[in-house]
């Protein structure tokens, strides 16, 4: 459903004011009073509006991070704001949220029968929407671009997959019809997605027992479960239709009911009354129960792995972590709590059953530039050579209307579209607060299958109970939801532009032609840049414990290395290592200013050239894996790494498992274990810099210049400052500013663009005494146009002294030294 002051905009071009932009531009919403009254009526445009624009007001009150000083800075900035626009007159201060129409062009062609919208803040042009009109009457018939920027429906297509939901919360027998409708065709149809067998042979160590499914279901009304050892399940062979389900969910602050030592006998012996478990635990297992007479079990990780603290216990934590590739990728599915913000939140909402019905438009595209003829168009896709003939004109006389002159009839000018929100899925799928979650990647990605019960749409009803539930759908070859139950295409806005988003799943590569794949036996190329993706990825999630970093990857690394049979170093992998250490952390611009987050936990977790020794909330960006070479003919999924560019070389790399039975989860400590040192021994030219903190206008930022014998204060000003910095964690390496910083520039990488990448490295010291290795503190990148490059890699007399612990090849020119 859409409002009024939509479909009169949209329809009738209500609102419309002439801003001389290639777009059209209208005046939407005149305040926020009038937004919310729309939204509250359902319209799925507004609700949308709202809810972002909720959400950046909850953003801007706290403020990018928790430090008093930014909240009073971003509160004046606010205020001053306000006092602005409120001496400012209507007219003068504008509309609340302006709209702005345009057409996306994605085929050789020009129209593709796509449009976008975009809604911004009237005071600061912030945007708090983006939608893609699509038409219904088009379509295409290749299967690979459904989602794409370039696909349609047909009006019969359209109409035929319509379905008008009707029930008001996602407990409904209306919701379940359509998980197991999903679940059958998903199992049945989709060649790229796992196949489950009718016999099970492998369990995990612990699952909750549902009760035997009668012909009547009557297991739903039994007011507990069991706990059992799988072991002796498969004493006498795999099992014919006993299928387990898993469980996703954030656990919280709140205490609720765990497997301990002191319980597991009673719940192995007497059962687990139901009662007695936290809501999301309890709306999993009735529906589990429900789902299926072939669901006997269901995995939930606080009720079958022991908790707590003690040697037995953390004994079985760590064997069960270990096991978390197989318990997913085996289970039947995988039920996300993905909404929910704790344990006791719950599984099920309530919803406005109108609110999930398609929304359609009468979209009236007169003014759109590219709206013409034909000719009209092609001539806008591909201009004239001069030796073309010309295109064959029109047969009608010039004295046409206005409208024809545009190429338009009254008929032409009126699309039939389905309005689609770009944010949809990022909002209530992977930004809901159960994927912000470390360790919920690897089950999203490991499980064959995720049923999400989301949460979309910030309104209250009468008893101010939460509305908006809605259950969305993802496998390896469908991603839906209830409003879009045959398939959703996804969005997303990148550097402006609207492009087809990438799926979660389509991070683990996979061959469609095989049944049963898991992972595509692809290049190395393709398997290294999926990596880097994943990682880049995780390293946005959160975790509870900051020790479970690795351990929480474990499963994702254990699937890879069963494809790529490479050595696992703390996150990285040893080919190509070279190219994977030239990850980085962005600071975050905001405000006007910068805030650098992350981040070095204050125990050990990882070597400092691992991205995972690193706490970054927004995530860390991964160099490219590598130079890839095309042959003639050749895709670039076919191409082939090499380390063109490369100017380091790996001579040795050590890093010590903490179990030796499990080389993807915790790495030992060198601190606590003799011996062990976790070292990554390399050759490259090493040039002592000096770090320092620039501010400019308030804003901090840092620079450095090179340092040599002959630099004394004179000449360091004459020095080129390189402001291209992006340090690990500058609040927790408080030594390294300054002429004592001990900081070194190891030139790593010359990329295709012509920037210079080069490690930051800081001579480590213990005790105040130097070992004689070096810990990573950040990376730069020099510029092709600052100049300055030539300095950085040229070689002096001097260099082979002015390291310090480093050995000089006087053959190669270069320093070997080792960074931990």
């Amino acid at each position: 459903m859409i409002c009024s002051v939509c479909y009169g905009m949209l329809r009738g071009h209500q609102g419309s004011q002439w801003r001389g932009t290639f777009d059209l531009h209208f005046d939407h919403q005149i305040d926020r009073r009038n937004l919310k009254e729309s939204a509250g009526m359902s319209c799925v445009i507004c609700r949308s509006l709202l809810t972002e624009l909720s959400r950046l007001e909850e953003k801007n009150r706290k403020g990018v991070i928790g430090k008093a000083w930014n909240d009073v800075y971003a509160s004046l900035r606010r205020t001053a704001e306000w006092l602005r626009l409120k001496q400012l007159g209507p007219e003068e201060r504008g509309s609340f949220i302006s709209a702005y129409l345009s057409e996306i062009y994605g085929t050789s062609h020009g129209q593709n029968g796509l449009y976008r919208l975009d809604f911004k803040l009237g005071e600061n042009k912030k945007r708090v929407g983006t939608f893609v009109l699509q038409r219904v009457d088009l379509k295409t018939d290749d299967p690979e671009k459904a989602g794409s920027v370039t696909s349609h429906y047909t009006e019969d297509a359209s109409t035929s997959t319509l379905h008008t939901p009707f029930s008001s919360s996602t407990s409904s027998d209306e919701v379940l019809s359509l998980a197991r409708n999903w679940i059958r065709d998903c199992s049945l149809c989709h060649d790229g997605c796992p196949h489950k067998t009718d016999f099970d042979s492998w369990y995990p160590s612990r699952l909750i027992d549902l009760g035997v499914a009668t012909e009547k279901n009557e297991r739903t009304k039994s007011d507990e479960v069991r706990l059992v050892s799988t072991k002796e399940l498969l004493e006498n062979g795999p099992l014919k239709d006993r299928f387990y389900v898993t469980l996703s969910h954030c656990w919280g602050k709140a205490k609720f009911t765990t497997l301990t030592e002191d319980n597991i006998d009673q719940f192995l012996q007497r059962g687990i009354k139901i009662n007695t478990l936290p809501r999301t635990f309890r709306d999993a297992i009735y529906f589990a129960r429900r789902l299926s007479k072939q669901v006997r079990y269901i995995w939930i990780d606080s009720l079958c792995i022991i908790q707590g603290h003690s040697p037995k216990q953390y004994e079985d934590w760590l064997r069960e972590s270990a096991q978390m590739y197989q318990i997913y990728y085996n289970s039947y599915c995988n039920i996300s709590a993905t909404a929910a913000t704790d344990s006791e939140k719950g599984l099920f909402f309530r919803r406005e059953p109108r609110e999930l019905w398609e929304d359609d438009i009468n979209l009236n595209v007169e003014g759109i530039p590219g709206k013409g003829q034909p000719w009209q168009q092609e001539l806008m896709s591909n201009p004239l050579d001069p030796s073309d003939p010309m295109p064959e004109l029109p047969e009608e006389p010039l004295s046409m209307s206005v409208g024809a002159i545009h190429g338009e009839t009254e008929k032409q000018r009126i699309e039939r579209c389905r309005i689609l929100d770009v944010s949809f899925w990022e909002r209530h799928v992977d930004d809901a607060p159960v994927n912000r979650r470390g360790w919920v990647l690897q089950e999203r990605l490991m499980a064959p299958r995720v049923l999400h019960f989301c949460q979309s749409s910030p309104t209250l009803d009468s008893k101010r109970q939460s509305l908006g539930g809605q259950v969305a759908w993802e496998c390896r070859e469908l991603v839906a939801s209830e409003s879009a139950r045959t398939g959703l295409p996804i969005f997303r806005v990148q550097a402006g532009d609207i492009v087809p988003g990438g799926k979660v799943k389509s991070l683990i590569p996979h061959n469609p032609t095989q049944r049963n794949p898991f992972l595509d036996p692809a290049t190395p190329a393709t398997l290294y840049t999926c990596w880097k993706q994943i990682v880049e990825v995780y390293s946005k999630t959160r975790l509870t414990n900051a020790e479970d970093k690795l351990i929480a990857l474990s499963g994702i690394a254990s699937m890879m290395y069963d494809q790529i049979n490479d050595n696992y170093l703390a996150g990285m992998w040893q080919r190509y290592l070279a190219s994977q250490l030239l990850w980085y952390v962005d600071p975050v611009f905001e405000d006007g200013r910068f805030y650098y987050m992350s981040e070095r936990p204050t125990f050990y977790r990882a070597p400092s050239w691992s991205w995972a020794a690193i706490d970054a909330p927004h995530g860390v960006k991964c160099g490219e894996i590598t130079d890839v070479r095309f042959g003639e003919g050749r895709s670039p999924h076919t191409g082939q790494p090499t380390d063109e560019g490369l100017r380091i070389e790996i001579i040795e790399v050590e890093v010590t498992p903490g179990q030796p039975d499990n080389k993807f989860g915790l790495i030992k400590d060198p601190s606590t274990n003799s011996g062990v040192l976790n070292v990554l021994k390399l050759r490259g030219v090493v040039k002592k810099i000096e770090l320092q903190e620039l501010k400019v206008n308030g804003v901090t930022r840092y620079g450095w210049y090179l340092v040599t014998r002959s630099s004394g204060i004179e000449a360091a000003v004459e020095v080129a400052i390189h402001r291209n910095v992006y340090l690990d964690s500058p609040d927790s390496d408080t030594d390294i500013l300054g002429p004592n910083g001990q900081v070194y520039c190891l030139p790593a990488r010359k990329d295709a663009a012509g920037y210079l990448m080069c490690l930051l490295l800081q001579l480590e010291r213990k005790d105040g005494v130097e070992t004689g290795r070096f810990g990573r503190i950040g990376l730069t990148k020099i510029p092709p146009y600052e100049g300055g490059q030539e300095k950085v890699l040229a070689l002096s007399a001097e260099d082979d002294d002015a390291i310090p612990h480093g050995n000089w090849h006087a053959q190669e020119k270069k320093h070997t030294i080792e960074i931990v």
